[in-house]
């Protein structure tokens, strides 16, 4: 994504699974540096499961990660 003057503001990669489904997004400033990852599950038939939010510019304990948002999908 960039501003008006076409200058970087931040972008977004993704990585795919096998069935051309988004399994990770990876989001990277106007400087190259990770802020933000997200991981994203699927069930055994393919709906959509879960999605974690992880802070890359704050580790935690241990170097981690810091998990910032998780969001559940069930279905009947």
């Amino acid at each position: 994504i960039t501003d008006p003057s076409k200058k970087l503001i931040h972008r977004i990669e993704t990585q795919k699974n096998s069935n051309n489904k988004n399994i990770i997004e990876a989001t990277f400033d106007g400087k190259s540096r990770l802020i933000q990852k997200k991981t994203i599950g699927y069930d055994s038939v393919g709906r959509l499961s879960r999605i974690h939010d992880y802070d890359m510019l704050k580790p935690g304990e241990n170097g981690n990660p810091i998990l910032i948002n998780i969001i559940t999908y069930e279905y009947d």
